[in-house]
């Protein structure tokens, strides 16, 4: 679910993350008016909303220090993919024409298919086989170099290749898990309950409080899942980067 959530666009995320924080922002008003019905209001001064807010904002800066390692690993990742491709395409230009021609168009295949389709298919089901497959033809190719100074240094440079696809692989895996916005997500609930409970009786300062209480959350959240899945946002990290490795 949440993996379907975070790989929508940004304005169908705004509107989701607004939806939830508002409706759950009614209800916990209308409950906490039951509880406090007759009662007298707790303190505003409560330590409650503090502890709960602090546990929150600590789990936050957490997942995005996770996160922002992620976007920084991802965008490495990819210029080393750029990199090796651009060496493999420096080395064989000292091949004859024929073995040149043949590597170039298993670069274009590679590119081509890591765009159109692992790209898309990596946050989801992982690696595409027809890319390994293309992979594996470029190795066999580059074994039949004649030259070994040549041949050693393209095997160097389709290792770097191979070892780039596999992290960007790995990072578009590790994502935040079900469980961390689960626990993120009750604690944000808590907060605006601790908060709405201490101004049980004072409802026009429960209004004003909860309003800026989830409008602070929601972004906190929108912040979090725009950037959970790097590979999913063009504006982040973009296959047109490889494709522009062989212009």
């Amino acid at each position: 679910m949440f993996r379907l959530l975070v790989s929508q666009p940004v304005p169908v995320l705004v509107l989701v993350v607004i939806i939830i924080g508002f409706v759950s922002l009614a209800v916990i008003r209308l409950v906490v008016r039951r509880i406090a019905q007759g009662k007298k209001p707790l303190d505003i001064s409560s330590p409650l909303s503090g502890m709960a807010a602090t546990a929150f904002v600590f789990i936050a800066a957490l997942l995005s220090s996770q996160i922002q390692g992620d976007i920084s690993s991802a965008r490495q990742s990819l210029y080393r993919e750029v990199s090796a491709i651009q060496v493999i395409r420096l080395h064989a230009e000292v091949l004859p024409a024929a073995d040149q021609a043949v590597i170039a168009r298993h670069l274009q295949e590679y590119v081509n298919l890591v765009a159109a389709d692992e790209w898309k298919r990596m946050q989801h089901e992982g690696e595409s086989r027809a890319v390994r497959t293309v992979v594996s033809n470029l190795l066999r190719q580059i074994h039949t170099v004649s030259a070994q100074d040549v041949r050693d240094a393209l095997r160097m440079a389709v290792t770097e290749l191979i070892s780039a696809r596999v992290d960007r692989l790995r990072i578009a895996a590790d994502t935040v898990p079900a469980i961390t916005w689960i626990v993120l997500f009750c604690l944000g609930l808590f907060t605006k309950f601790a908060v709405a409970l201490n101004h049980g009786d004072h409802h026009q300062w429960q209004r004003v409080v909860g309003v800026t209480v989830t409008m602070l959350m929601g972004l906190i959240f929108i912040m979090l899942l725009v950037y959970d899945q790097p590979y999913a946002r063009p504006d982040i990290v973009s296959p047109k980067t490889l494709i522009e490795a062989l212009q």
